[in-house]
């Protein structure tokens, strides 16, 4: 798994490297190297939606099912002119049904994509080509003036920012990693201690906090090596990175499944959030 993540490395959405890895176990062992011909064949594969699901056995085995994408959401909120929110879950299992039904004929697959390409060059998110578009005479929005204003969205929440504080421990030319438990955000990968600012909370008394309950050991904090602002898909951070030393104790795995003492010429053989390569090579 650990070659699998580095191979990944940098792509985000790790848990579709460790789900692929599963799904790919699968698929050679259990079912023998051949790959599932239906939809919901390939929905019993970890990882793989109602989506992908029916996206793949249209397209490449010919069964009438339906794909719901962002493209194709938009395009059935005009269609329709839909007055509801298409983030609305019962919004979303009607648009589901609607395209059961719309699904037929002998080319599924052609279909499914024809709907997908639609919404991605004609019926374009700030300027639908209405002119050019080959169903307008069917467009409920259209007909209404309405297109711009549909599909409707749920009002977006503000994205949180998180201060992390990061502890770049050296000890004897080595900097010590800590090993993310395997499910969750950035499972897998390694990382160096440290974690989020309490209200009030001073950076020293945050790391040493952390490194504290993350490994059981006292350090002297240093420098600060360098303030990275980094973007996840729901949240934002700044990390504040600090030379550390260790001072006592003897680490242990309180929150990582391993610990690792490594040289910063080997960094580049382990895999990392994103967030961390912006300050590496400052080690």
């Amino acid at each position: 798994m650990d070659e699998v993540l580095k191979l990944w490395e940098g792509l985000g959405y790790y848990s579709r490297a460790r789900n692929l890895h599963k799904a790919a176990k699968i698929v050679t062992g259990e079912l023998g190297g051949g790959l599932p011909a239906t939809a919901d064949a390939w929905e019993r594969l970890p990882g793989v939606g109602r989506y992908t699901a029916g996206a793949i056995a249209s397209i490449a085995f010919g069964e009438r099912v339906p794909v719901l994408d962002g493209n194709v959401k938009r395009v059935l909120a005009r269609l329709l002119d839909l007055n509801s929110s298409i983030d609305d879950s019962a919004v979303v299992r009607h648009l589901w049904e609607v395209m059961d039904q719309l699904v037929q004929g002998r080319s599924p697959g052609d279909f499914n994509q024809a709907m997908m390409e639609l919404g991605a060059r004609r019926c374009t998110p700030k300027a639908p080509a209405c002119d050019a578009c080959p169903v307008r005479t069917f467009c409920r929005a259209h007909a209404k003036g309405t297109e711009l204003k549909r599909p409707l969205r749920a009002k977006r929440k503000p994205v949180p920012h998180h201060t992390i504080v990061v502890a770049a421990i050296k000890k004897n030319g080595r900097y010590l990693l800590g090993k993310r438990a395997p499910k969750g955000l950035l499972g897998g990968l390694w990382e160096f201690p440290g974690g989020k600012l309490e209200p009030g909370e001073s950076h020293n008394a945050a790391l040493a906090r952390e490194v504290k309950e993350e490994l059981g050991i006292t350090i002297q904090q240093g420098e600060l090596v360098a303030k990275v602002n980094h973007a996840y898909t729901h949240f934002k951070v700044t990390l504040n990175v600090y030379a550390c030393r260790h001072l006592s104790g003897k680490p242990s795995a309180h929150v990582h499944t391993e610990l690792k003492w490594v040289r910063a010429s080997d960094f580049s053989k382990l895999a990392f959030p994103k967030a961390n390569h912006k300050f590496l090579d400052l080690l």
